[in-house]
């Protein structure tokens, strides 16, 4: 940095003697600015005036909340990101709860800092706050346990007491910036760079100025003379033609920078065409989440195309996107308007009140267009080790040798977000580096030997990049490893080798990859091991021994979001420390092959959102630490208190802190199983059965189907009352007095939720199969529509029928799975008196089922596990995305098993659909349909198919997707 410097500064002095030949020219050492001497003087972090109460999401810990801390914002991410120590009343806390005590503290995007309350007491508390290269932060608020509430009282800054504030590079820089003349420049522009001169004066001449507020009024004071020494470019091209144009994006009505720069390249493409001009922007950052973007033109704003950029992901998604709109006069500021996902959805794009905004300032235009940037990989690494420190003798390279030496940050080396593909040359770390952190990055393979120096290894932080598998003995060296973090990535396997014999193992994380098989014996060893976390991933099965090793240490598995319709037997050889078990989103039908009985300190079991139908007397009986139990949206239709302890020993006075039971089958919930919960917080309605929905054999072969309440009613229901100062609403009678209550009697449901929803009803018509599977043979989709309360279907085959209705819906501003609710079943025989069978649909079939459970973020749906090799999934996750010239590119997720799949399109909602693409193998997921119509809509639809016996089986097809053709 010191070298960039010295050489802007001799270009500075440079400037200015040729700018005023007839002024002294001004002295080396003058205009020579230097970089701020910020050893002399620490930083003083963002100041605190306020403390808040808070507690996690189930309610189970309070912590005391600073939200000043915001690691989000510009003002705050760099001091909390630097955070290193806090003490809370001479008690130092650490990062993470390793004992499961209080004593700790973290860092949240919602919350900032969040203090917990192990050393905190009654009435007068300090807290010291310390950060790298900034004062210690003292903070002194009062506390009221009882009340739950929080005073701030005061923050103080500490310091030596002698820092020196090196003011010299802003005199030199203020002193270079007013040698320039107006000449030639324009009033607008001469007045901004004289307001820029004062801004920096302000600043030198303020005597409680901190260091920090010096080096940024240099760095926009040099930005000014920049800016100041530029011609004033002709940015409205007369000629055909494409240009490249440069932008910056600024708050609007300030000249403060807009995070929404950050989004984009700072170059742009300029297409002119017969006097018209279209300009292409590149979304780099956040990809993912922007859903809408465009600029301001004459007062409006212009409808943006949006492509794809670059390769594909594993999953069809981009990192990049290239948005291109019309626009008129370059010289002028535009409005820059972009939906986020935090703050919209899809169906917000045009509501341009929802739509963050920026003004954007072009700054330059040439003329050809050499395309975006782009960076050689082994370039990227070596400018991000330069940054890091790594480049000892400041020469541009980076050496064995100074790898080898390099010790990051008193051992810690942050590589994370660097868009780094090959890290080849990281082999070269030694064992000075103990924590190492490669998150976020673009990295799809690990070298072999790539740990194999690095003996002190204590941390390794590999989430969120590409990864599909890792080596054999990848950690052989690294026995000191005492957290793993692999999430997010492509894994699809884990060997017995490659994480066995880490006996300092603590944490390990494996969730959201794409993850089939565990191998036997991939933990032997880890004798260390508390926390296993592999949720999100394709796991039906886990080795019965994979945690024998584990079983006197764990406390904590995290299973959610992956195919068990068990429970995994290994989980009974957790019986000492075993705290917390976590299973939702499955496929489970039974838990009873788990002895709870036998963990004594078990205290939290999250199985929501799965098919379990009974949870047997004695089932937690002995399990008196309990105070969360959550078995939201399953399919119990009988619980009684006999499950549970006759008393509990827990912090919530003998009861359930949290017991959910909500959207079950349960007609009435036993009054003894509610008093076993705190009954002041915990609700118990709405359930599944409120609705009534109905299968009966109608004339002959067909069969209709009513229901008394929308899949909607119940989910407005839920949303109503959930919560904590909510009247619970028990039966239908009640519900729909509230809707009275507000106005809603006569609306129908969909226009109650309308405004502030976004939903999917997914009905099907399931018939069963000779195996005991399930076989959708009819579904409708129903986006944003009230609910049809009944219909009728016929029936051309015999057999055992039943309905399933899904509810993809808003919930936190995302669509999202929300419940799926089941008929009874019905027998269709010859005989036209047959009654329906005993047997209801609610009552989750065989773990033989296809069954399908939607994601939690698509409307497409989840099978369980199935023992029936020719049965396949539900094609899901299928995307249609817009391609120039009249193309469209469809994509979706790789169905396990499947030899090939059908592409269908439809020209009509309602429409026949045609076969038009047979993809062949499993290893392409995705097809490009052409020579489309303009401004035509096209429907898709995508199934799975298998050759059993020289016969195709397939899959139950996708849902629809449609699309209109833009271009």
């Amino acid at each position: 940095m010191r070298k960039r410097v010295l050489t802007y500064s001799l270009a500075v002095a440079m400037a200015v003697a040729m700018a005023v030949p007839q002024t002294v020219i001004l002295s080396t050492g003058i205009v020579q600015v230097k970089a701020a001497n910020t050893e002399t003087g620490l930083k003083t972090g963002i100041a605190i005036t306020k403390a808040e109460w808070g507690k996690n999401w189930s309610g189970t810990e309070n912590y005391i909340k600073f939200t000043e801390m915001d690691k989000s914002a510009s003002t705050s991410s760099d001091y909390c990101s630097k955070i290193n120590k806090v003490v809370v009343n001479d008690k130092e806390y650490p990062v993470y709860d390793e004992e499961g005590k209080d004593n700790y503290y973290s860092m949240t995007y919602s919350d900032g800092l969040c203090i917990y309350m192990g050393s905190i007491k009654d009435g007068e508390n300090t807290i010291i706050v310390s950060a790298n290269g900034y004062k210690d932060k003292k903070i002194i608020v009062n506390v009221d346990k009882t009340a739950k509430t929080v005073t701030f009282v005061s923050q103080e800054d500490l310091g030596s007491g002698d820092a020196v504030i090196d003011k010299n590079a802003l005199n030199n820089m203020i002193t270079a910036a007013k040698a320039y003349t107006k000449e030639s420049a324009s009033d607008e522009k001469w007045n901004a760079f004289q307001e820029a001169i004062k801004t920096a004066e302000d600043v030198y001449n303020k005597e409680s100025a901190t260091q920090d507020q010096i080096d940024q009024a240099v760095a926009a004071l040099r930005e000014a003379i920049d800016t100041f020494k530029k011609e004033d470019p002709t940015l409205n091209p007369t000629e055909d033609g494409v240009y490249t144009v440069t932008l910056k994006a600024t708050k609007q009505g300030s000249k403060e920078p807009s995070s929404l720069g950050g989004y984009f390249e700072g170059k742009a493409k300029l297409t002119v065409k017969d006097g018209e001009m279209k300009l292409s922007m590149l979304n780099i950052s956040m990809a993912k989440y922007l859903l809408d973007f465009t600029l301001e033109t004459d007062g409006t704003f212009a409808q943006a195309t949006k492509e794809a950029y670059g390769d594909a992901n594993s999953d069809g998604s981009y990192d990049a996107y290239e948005y291109t709109m019309s626009i008129k006069d370059l010289s002028k500021i535009h409005t820059a308007a972009a939906l986020v996902s935090v703050m919209g959805s899809e169906s917000d794009k045009g509501n341009y009140d929802k739509y963050m905004k920026a003004d954007i300032t072009f700054t330059s235009l040439e003329k050809g267009w050499k395309g975006y940037d782009k960076k050689d990989a082994n370039q990227t690494l070596v400018d991000a080790l330069i940054e890091a420190g790594a480049d000892t003798n400041n020469d541009g390279e980076i050496t064995q040798e100074e790898l080898a030496a390099f010790n990051g940050d008193e051992g810690s080396l942050d590589l994370s977000n660097k868009n780094l593909s090959n890290i080849d040359l990281l082999k070269g770390l030694s064992d000075k580096i103990k924590e190492l952190d490669l998150s976020g990055n673009k990295i799809t393979e690990i070298p072999e030997g790539f740990f194999d120096n690095m003996t002190n290894l204590e941390y390794v932080d590999l989430n969120s990049n590409h990864i599909k598998a890792l080596p054999e003995n990848t950690f052989k060296n690294t026995k000191k490893l005492n957290w793993i973090n692999i999430r997010a990535n492509n894994l699809t396997e884990i060997k017995k080798d490659t994480l066995s014999g880490l006996d300092k193992l603590v944490y390990l994380e494996l969730d959201n990859n794409s993850i089939t098989s565990v191998e036997a014996g991939a933990l032997d060893g880890d004798t260390s091991l508390k926390q296993l976390s592999i949720s999100g991933n394709e796991l039906n099965a886990l080795p019965d021994h994979l945690l024998d090793d584990a079983g006197d240490t764990i406390n904590f598995i995290e299973l959610s979001n992956n195919e068990f319709v068990k429970l995994p037997n290994c989980i009974n050889a957790a019986t000492k420390k075993l705290r917390k078990i976590s299973a939702f989103n499955n496929a489970l039908e039974d838990i009873s092959n788990i002895d709870f009985t036998k963990m004594s300190n078990l205290e939290e079991v999250n199985f929501y959102k799965n098919y379990i139908a009974q949870v047997p007397d004695g089932t937690f009986a002995k399990n008196k630490k309990l105070y969360s139990v959550d078995f939201h949206d399953n399919q119990i239709s009988n619980i009684t208190e006999k499950a549970f302890p006759e008393t509990f020993e827990n912090d919530y006075d003998g009861v359930l802190h949290k017991l959910d039971l909500t959207l079950n089958n349960i007609k009435v919930v036993d009054p003894a199983v509610m008093k076993k919960s705190d009954t002041a917080i915990n609700k118990f309605y709405p359930q599944k059965n409120a609705m009534n929905l109905e299968l009966k054999e109608d004339n002959g072969q067909k069969i209709s189907w009513s229901q008394d309440l929308s899949v909607l009613d119940l989910a407005f229901w839920f949303d109503k009352t959930a919560s904590d100062k909510a009247r619970e609403i028990e039966t239908v009678e009640d519900y729909k007095d509230m809707l009275e209550q507000n106005g809603w009697k006569d609306k129908n449901i969909a226009e109650v939720m309308d405004e502030k929803y976004d939903w999917d009803i997914i009905t099907e018509v399931q018939k069963k199969n000779a195996d005991g599977t399930w076989e959708t043979v009819k579904e409708d989709t129903e986006t944003d529509q009230a609910e049809e309360l009944k219909g009728n279907f016929s029936v051309s085959n015999l057999g055992t029928y039943r309905i399933k209705k899904v509810l993809n819906a808003t919930l936190n501003g995302t669509k999202q799975y929300r419940f799926t609710v089941y008929s009874n079943e019905l027998a269709v025989s010859k005989n036209d008196d047959k009654k329906p069978s005993n047997t209801t649909a609610e009552q989750k079939p065989s773990s033989a089922t296809t069954e399908q459970k939607p994601s939690d973020t698509t409307t497409t749906q989840k099978l369980s596990t199935t023992t029936v090799k020719d049965i396949l999934k539900k094609v899901s996750k299928i995307n249609l995305q817009n391609l120039k010239k009249r193309k469209v590119r469809i994509t979706w997720k790789k169905v396990k098993n499947a030899d090939g799949y059908q592409v269908y399109r439809a020209t009509k909602k309602n429409g026949k659909y045609k076969l038009v693409k047979v993809v062949k193998g499993n290893k392409k997921v995705s097809y490009t349909n052409t020579k489309l119509k303009k401004n035509k809509k096209y429907y898709y639809k995508v199934r799975a198919y298998r050759t059993v016996k020289g016969k195709k089986v397939y899959g139950a097809f996708s849902s629809k997707k449609s699309i209109l053709i833009k271009k």
